[in-house]
């Protein structure tokens, strides 16, 4: 197996970045398999590190935001799904903006 080579990476991210993945792999692989990872990390780290899982949490939350609504707008799947998709956006929105706030 060849390690990945940093070209590729970057153009994952900018596919990812750009909602040129699907929309379910974009929600369910980069958004909630990375959250459900950075919980256990916390959840295994607890006491020091769990500050710094919670930080990551937040950062790739709010980073998430904009890879998902524009999967959704680039998606061929379900109006349903969008709409689904763009209403839980606004509202990982309003979370990260009150857990800055607070």
């Amino acid at each position: 197996m060849e390690p990945v080579k940093s070209d590729e990476g970057k153009q994952t991210f900018l596919e990812l970045w750009r909602g040129q993945k699907s929309l379910a792999a974009t929600f369910w692989g980069y958004y909630v398999l990375v959250i459900l990872l950075l919980r256990l990390f916390s959840a295994l780290f607890a006491g020091l590190m769990a500050p710094v899982g919670g930080l990551l949490i937040l950062i790739w939350t709010a980073f998430m935001i904009v890879p998902i609504w524009r999967a959704a707008d680039n998606s061929n799947g379900p109006e349903s799904f969008k709409v689904l998709a763009k209403i839980f956006t606004g509202l990982l929105t309003i979370i990260v903006l009150l857990t800055l706030l607070f």
